[in-house]
Parts: structure tokens; C-alpha cells; sequence
């Protein structure tokens, strides 16, 4: 798809975050900014360009945290707003967390179809919700709150997501979390700044990297409407987000 149309396609969060509070509401439309003039400068400032997409992933993962930490779930506390290597961690935990729910909920399974998103004022406020189909029988379930999911067995979630965002995390860099966390911010920096050796480097495709980072931020700011608007005192804290939350502090504190 053309990176301008992905751009343009984050303008259906823009009523949703208006109505979300503090950093939560101000980074995430600050994320959607940073690409809509990373768009503007990709033929005149390529580096600059790319520099303000790496800039608009991090805000966004950084309205994600900030709203895990205004509804108070457990450890989210620990996680620091300002350390790049924690906001450069969050997009790799959230594909984590998708990744493991996904095939033991939504594949090969006899009862419900693939889950669909749409917004809702359900919480008395603009918000996302999922939607899942019940098989042949026209008619479909809406966990309330979106994800409010209960897992048993003989692995806790948090478990099973430690293994799944400990594989994410170690997929460009072998051994070592936060020194791929390092690389990310590292390759972001040399977009601007000079070293000993050379100029600041060129950008290769930096279409590419603009539609990247547009995905990556549309998927935190789904997390968000599926989150934000359906706190406490009304919904309970998902189970599934603070297990999650638990096991992401748990990696990072750790490397």
C-alpha cells in the first residue's frame, strides 16, 4: 500500500485520542504529526524524513505506556517513559502479545471467526472493541472490556508471553535485548549526527521506512483505543495486559 495512503489512514484515531487525557492524548497525536511531516519532507529531507518516523514510533509508544500507567497496572510504573530502549521494546512486546494469543484464540478454532475492530462509544467515550463472529450463527461476541480475556492452564500467560517477546526481542540481534534496543536508537541517531568517519548516513528507501513505522504506530494506537477507554472505575484491568505488562518489566529489568 503507498506509504501516504497508510499515513492518511491514522486519521480515524485522531476523534478517539482527542478524548484521551495527558501524555496519553498528546504523544499519540504528536505520533500521527511526526508522519504526516515525515511525509511532507520524504523528497526534499529524506534523513529528516526517516528521523521524524523513528520519532513518531517511539511517541506513540510512548502514549501506550503512559496509558498502561494511568490505569495503574501492576509494574507499569517501572517502565521509563524518557529510556529509548524501553520505547523502542514496546513494539516488539506488543507483536509479542498478538502473537501468542492469536492462534489460541482466533485460528482453527470450531466456534468463532477472525476477531474484527470497529469503534464504539460503549464506554462512554470513543474506543475501539472487538468483534467475534460466532460461527453460522450470525451473530457475534463483544468482550467487555476488548481485551479482558481469562487464561488457565498449566503455563501462565506471562509465561508464555516471556517466550514469545524474548524470541521477538532477539530477532535482529542474537543475545543480547537491550543491545538490539541500542541498535534501533543508534541507527536513528546517525540519520542526523556525523561520527568520526563519515557524514551522517544516507537513507536508502526512505518510503519504506515511513510505511513501517506508519503500521507500527497504527497497531500501538489500536492498543490504545482497546485499552485506554475501558479502565477502571467501570471495566476491570485485563489479566492479559498485566501479565504482559509483568513479563515485559521482567525482560528489560534483566538486560
Amino acid at each position: 500500500m503507498d506509504v501516504r495512503v497508510l499515513i492518511s489512514e491514522l486519521d480515524q484515531f485522531e476523534g478517539m485520542l482527542e478524548e484521551c487525557a495527558g501524555r496519553v492524548k498528546f504523544a499519540a497525536l504528536n505520533a500521527i504529526d511526526h508522519l504526516k511531516k515525515a511525509e511532507l519532507l520524504m523528497d526534499a529531507d529524506p534523513q529528516m524524513s526517516a528521523f521524524r518516523a523513528f520519532c513518531a514510533e517511539e511517541e506513540a509508544a510512548t502514549a501506550l505506556v503512559a496509558c498502561l500507567q494511568r490505569h495503574g497496572y501492576p509494574e507499569s510504573d517501572r517502565i521509563n517513559l524518557r529510556a529509548h530502549d524501553n520505547k523502542c521494546a514496546v513494539m516488539p512486546f506488543v507483536r509479542a502479545v498478538v502473537g501468542w494469543l492469536k492462534p489460541r484464540m482466533f485460528e482453527h478454532n470450531d466456534v468463532f471467526d477472525l476477531p474484527r475492530l470497529r469503534f464504539t462509544s460503549d464506554p462512554g467515550r470513543r474506543a475501539l472493541e472487538l468483534v467475534i463472529p460466532l460461527k453460522d450463527m450470525g451473530r457475534a461476541v463483544h468482550p467487555r472490556p476488548p481485551l479482558g480475556v481469562v487464561t488457565k492452564g498449566e503455563s501462565t500467560a506471562q509465561e508464555m508471553i516471556g517466550e514469545k517477546l524474548k524470541a521477538e526481542l532477539r530477532k535482529f540481534l542474537d543475545g543480547e535485548v537491550r543491545g538490539m534496543m541500542r541498535q534501533v536508537a543508534n541507527e536513528r541517531n546517525k540519520l542526523l549526527y556525523a561520527s568520526e568517519e563519515k557524514m551522517s548516513i544516507n537513507v536508502g528507501n526512505v518510503s519504506s521506512v515511513l510505511a513501517t513505522k506508519a503500521n507500527n504506530v497504527g497497531v500501538l494506537l489500536i492498543a490504545i483505543g482497546l485499552i485506554d477507554p475501558w479502565g477502571p472505575p467501570t471495566y476491570p484491568l485485563s489479566s492479559l495486559v498485566s501479565d504482559a505488562v509483568r513479563e515485559f518489566v521482567k525482560v528489560m529489568s534483566k538486560r
